[in-house]
């Protein structure tokens, strides 16, 4: 027991530490990486300078035991893109160490690839690591082995060629590390090789913590070179204090409300039936907050005057829930079934028919007027980024979006976007089209939505008008969902003609159109994690396939994607990435909308074109109101 309570003691004593970055950004000693992985959905922002190069970008845990490692380094007049992941296969125990495997640079060429496995233990303050590593991290450049194939390379599982490495971290402080590891690389047969021959393979460093969430580092490489590094950590899974505000009419129920993290709440009470307008800052899903306003209640003094619940969390989205108590209350006490939400729960998407009905024709005392024109904006910030293999590089273009929708009814929507450039420098691409070029405020969208609901839960959306900068027409396509939204199928048809760049309202006279068959499948409800497939034509003519993966986090998305095309004249492959930022107060709980940054890169542009809505099947399924992540948050609640 002592010795357990021991490692328990270390474990929380080098929590601060233990996640610290290498130059490269990877949670690591100086150069190599150990067998640390960040916690789920937190990382670090990181900048590094070892001459010749200098590194900065984003280190992100996207899975509980996966972290990604994406960044940008230079050297003399070269910029590398390089992506590189870290997966932990066993963590550590009283006994055992921790292991990972990782790979650097899997989507570059062989100069900078690796290959390891790593093992770290705790041993009082010092957390020891020992690796086997193949590639650059072990000392040989597999450039002319696999013909600079990276997939070859990392296709292979066999372990020749490589070097062991080792290092140490010994805690002096809370916020003070000493670092020392055995480093194989060979810097000679790096493209950029550094101005002095190595004295020796042992780097030192000292990692200093300035505040909680920012570090810094200081490195002697190869005993002649000094190296530093900074980075901020984040952790996005924190929840924040919130600040209660009450005005209401049932201090009994709004107290147990403002227990469960609400704030602005009301309240009108009508014979048997409850209205309650209120916001949850601690709850990223309606279920979620939706079950602690009826636990509100049913704790209560007046647990049975009430028989339904409406529930008002003044969400942008105008939902209104009513809630059948006796209902809910069967299905808490046992297994949920499928038809959960039919019988327990309505969904209401105007706010007003629902209080007439809660009214009934009758009169109470302390009501609050409820209006809902449904007119809704948002001003939001649009970043694009293009990473490509030349001198520049990264060519970027943000602005401002100012959104405008107004919704009569359910399943409609006429939604416009003026945009308002604030920096590109795409004018210096001559590849892309023109309107990544445009450097003028202009309108980016205004289209009418509209959606029919069909017989077996069938869903059919139209809509046309100016669907993007590039293209105004009519798109359509037709879903339905399995197995409670597990699995989605959907075929889709675009038929639209380019916009003239510098006029509104002009076209031009040719028309494309496109043709899908869109696929979708939940990867794991634990993890929120989907996949989906895009096969048929583009809007370029070129047929072939485009894969996306994405997690949804609280209402963060980030997800990766390829494309594979060809036409009559060139095949085509594009790849990226995305995260979606939701914008809000209270750390995003009350997000209006999610900011999207996107990081392509692209070998011919044009190619795998085609024009997305936040209704199209994969958007609508891939976020926290599918239904299986519904469910999964109610029994996580009920436990």
């Amino acid at each position: 027991m002592k010795k357990t309570n021991r490692f328990l003691a270390y474990s929380l004593f080098l929590a601060q530490g233990l996640m610290a970055n290498n130059l490269n950004g990877t949670t690591g000693l100086i150069q190599m990486p150990n067998a640390r992985v960040n916690r789920d959905f937190s990382g670090s922002i990181f900048y590094s300078n070892a001459y010749p190069y200098s590194n900065y970008g984003v280190n992100f845990s996207v899975l509980p035991k996966l972290e990604v490692n994406a960044h940008l380094s230079n050297s003399k007049n070269k910029t590398d893109k390089i992506l590189s992941l870290k997966l932990l296969l066993n963590p550590e125990s009283e006994y055992l160490p921790a292991i990972t495997y990782g790979m650097d640079d899997i989507w570059g060429d062989l100069s900078y690839a690796s290959k390891y496995i790593a093992l770290s233990k705790q041993i009082s303050y010092f957390d020891f690591t020992l690796g086997y590593a193949i590639g650059r991290l072990g000392g040989y450049n597999q450039y002319n082995k696999y013909a600079n194939n990276t997939y070859k390379f990392f296709k292979d599982l066999s372990f020749k060629d490589g070097n062991f490495f080792a290092g140490a971290k010994f805690n002096f402080k809370k916020d003070l590390n000493f670092l020392l590891e055995y480093a194989p690389i060979d810097y000679a047969q790096d493209v950029n090789k550094p101005k002095k021959k190595r004295k020796t393979k042992l780097n030192i460093g000292l990692n200093y913590n300035i505040t909680k969430d920012f570090s810094t580092k200081l490195s002697l490489l190869r005993g002649n070179q000094l190296a530093f590094g900074f980075s901020y950590n984040y952790d996005l899974s924190k929840k924040h204090k919130t600040i209660k505000k009450i005005s209401s009419y049932n201090d009994n129920i709004v107290s147990n409300l403002s227990n469960n993290d609400f704030n602005n709440i009301k309240t009108v009470e009508l014979e048997n039936s409850l209205w309650i307008s209120a916001k949850n800052n601690s709850s990223f899903y309606d279920v979620s907050a939706l079950l602690k306003a009826t636990d509100a209640v049913k704790n209560s003094k007046d647990k049975d005057k009430f028989e339904y619940i409406y529930l008002d969390l003044n969400a942008n989205d105008k939902k209104v829930f009513k809630i059948n108590m006796k209902e809910l209350e069967i299905y808490q006490k046992k297994d949920i079934s499928n038809t959960y939400m039919k019988n327990a729960v309505i969904v209401e998407n105007d706010k007003q028919k629902l209080y007439k009905e809660f009214l009934n024709g009758k009169k109470a005392q302390n009501i609050t007027q409820l209006k809902d024109y449904g007119f809704s904006y948002d001003i939001m910030p649009s970043t694009k980024s293009y990473l490509l293999n030349d001198g520049n590089y990264l060519y970027t273009k943000a602005g401002i979006n100012l959104n405008l929708s107004y919704t009569p009814f359910e399943l409609s929507s006429l939604n416009s976007t003026i945009y308002l450039p604030l920096y590109n420098n795409m004018n210096k691409l001559d590849n892309t089209n023109g309107y990544d070029r445009y450097n003028k405020v202009y309108l980016d969208k205004f289209y009418l939505s509209l959606g029919k609901k069909f017989p077996n839960e069938y869903l059919l959306y139209s809509n046309i008008g100016f669907l993007s900068q590039k293209y105004f027409g009519v798109s359509l396509e037709c879903q339905k969902t399995f197995l409670n939204e597990k699995i989605g199928f959907s075929l889709q048809y675009q038929n639209v003609k380019p916009r003239v760049k510098n006029k509104i309202f002009d076209t031009q006279k040719k028309t494309k159109d496109a043709k899908f068959i869109n696929l979708y499948y939940q990867l794991s409800k634990e993890n929120n994690t989907h996949l989906g497939l895009r096969i048929g034509e583009f809007l370029n003519n070129d047929k072939g396939y485009r894969i996306e993966l994405s997690r949804t986090y609280k209402k963060f998305k980030f997800g990766a994607y390829f494309s594979r095309t060809k036409n009559d004249r060139q095949k085509n492959n594009t790849k990226g990435f995305y995260i979606k930022i939701p914008l809000g107060k209270k750390y995003f709980n009350n997000a209006k909308r999610s900011a999207p940054l996107y990081f392509d890169s692209i070998s011919n542009f044009g190619y795998a074109d085609f024009i997305d809505f936040d209704t199209s099947l994969y958007n609508k399924l891939s976020t926290e109101n599918n239904l299986q992540i519904i469910k999964k948050n109610i029994n996580i609640l009920k436990q």
